[in-house]
């Protein structure tokens, strides 16, 4: 069972304590044709996030990763690719790039070496290998397999320094409000910016960017800069309420309700469009527009009751994961949905189709302690102590 941990690129700028400017690229860093031909003196120079040779990994891995997991790391390389590089240099010494953020002063130290690879540990960051021309993150134990799709290429000292210089003289308002830059945020408002913009693939505003990054601060500065408070993304249709719901942000969701904001009116899915079955004299007509899963996964206690009330089937398995309300609950870390959904009757013995976890497998492979604990109370099983299903 893959035990699931933040996003993978967080790895990159998690721990990492803020150093010194470093000088400008040409005279911080060598360049590997000048140097000796040892793995170690290849290593110096710029690496940069390959986008494309990362994706061709993900889709040559053997074991397909989960669905969720495997979205967001579609998304965030995209970013990440046009902004996020490191500069090796001889000593031990490396600086990371990330966007627009004051660059990091790190070190590295070499684990192994031989003719064809070296494998490198960046302080704060972790482990990587170097073959060639690719620089490969090592996942730690535990986590998604995922990770090892993380692959770096180099670029050559012109092109870093073009990267950082267009990186530091704009902050996108998407970028600023993702980082709870409120000054920089106030500069976009004052200057008439489009604060309703939607950006990228996800078709995301700035306070869709402020929701998912937790940033409050911002998201209310954009929502009392008169935001439109109702854009779905076009993505998926969310609005900034149904993100900031799904996602926890209570002060923000609170914010939102209070000025009026809507939760979009999607259909319900497949898995519920059948009402009240599997459940004798189920009332279809008091079944609420958001689906069971979508109510579990966001947290949506009231939508959640009045299911659990008109007799909907809350064992339901949906999605190409084939995964429970419970299932999307604890995914999403909601612990009042999944204790709702435990205390009123849901098998919490299935195995999601994709891969047979069952509710346990995953509050203990996500970190859901309290999830874990109530599951473990009610006599839940992993699915190594089920008997194998014929």
């Amino acid at each position: 069972m893959k035990k699931c941990v933040p996003f993978v690129l967080a790895l990159f700028v998690l721990g990492c304590e803020k150093g010194n400017q470093p000088a400008s690229p040409e005279s911080t860093s060598g360049s590997p044709e000048s140097t000796s031909a040892s793995p170690e003196h290849q290593l110096i120079g710029y690496w940069t996030l390959d986008a494309q040779k990362s994706l061709k990994a993900l889709e040559s891995l053997p074991e397909s990763p989960d669905s969720e997991e495997e979205e967001e790391f579609r998304e965030h390389i995209g970013q990440a690719a046009k902004g996020l590089f490191f500069n090796f240099s001889k000593g031990g010494k490396v600086v990371s790039y990330e966007f627009d953020d004051p660059a990091k002063d790190l070190t590295y130290t070499v684990v192994r070496e031989d003719e064809e690879a070296l494998s490198v540990k960046i302080e704060g960051i972790g482990n990587f290998l170097m073959q060639g021309d690719t620089l490969q993150m090592i996942p730690p134990e535990g986590a998604p397999g995922i990770m090892k799709c993380i692959l770096c290429s180099r670029i050559d000292a012109e092109e870093a320094k073009r990267h950082i210089e267009e990186a530091q003289s704009t902050k996108s308002i998407h970028r600023a409000a993702e980082q709870g830059d409120l000054e920089s945020l106030k500069k976009h408002i004052a200057a008439g910016a489009d604060i309703n913009s939607q950006d990228g693939r996800d078709g995301e505003t700035p306070l869709h960017r402020a929701i998912t990054r937790g940033q409050t601060a911002a998201a209310r500065l954009l929502i009392e800069g008169g935001c439109d408070l109702n854009i779905g993304r076009k993505k998926d249709g969310d609005t900034p309420l149904d993100m900031a719901e799904g996602r926890g942000r209570t002060e923000i969701a609170a914010l939102l309700r209070e000025k009026g904001a809507k939760k979009s009116a999607k259909e319900a899915s497949p898995a519920d469009k059948d009402e009240g079955r599997g459940v004798p004299g189920g009332d279809k007509g008091n079944h609420p527009a958001i689906s069971i899963h979508r109510a579990a996964e966001q947290g949506d206690l009231e939508s959640l009751k009045k299911h659990i009330a008109a007799g909907a089937d809350i064992n339901s398995q949906d999605g190409r994961d084939g995964e429970t309300p419970l299932h999307r609950a604890i995914t999403r870390g909601q612990t009042a949905a999944a204790r709702l959904l435990i205390e009123g009757g849901c098998d919490f013995n299935i195995g999601r189709k994709k891969d047979g976890d069952t509710p346990l497998d995953m509050a203990e492979g996500r970190g859901r302690t309290e999830i874990a604990a109530l599951l473990r109370e009610k006599g839940a099983k992993k699915s190594s102590d089920l008997p194998p299903i014929k």
